[in-house]
């Protein structure tokens, strides 16, 4: 069974992501984002 975790990018800087936050993105097999209007969205492609 697939599963979905929706996990916020907070205000907008990257050092503000919680470790957690890290964790579930950095192991996520499909990422996907609700905007690439975001300041974290470029850093998070990285």
């Amino acid at each position: 069974m697939k599963e979905i975790t929706i996990v916020g990018l907070g205000p907008g800087d990257y050092k503000q992501l919680s470790l957690k936050a890290l964790e579930i993105i950095k192991s996520a097999e499909t990422l996907v984002l609700r905007t690439e209007k975001h300041p974290v969205a470029d850093r998070i492609k990285e």
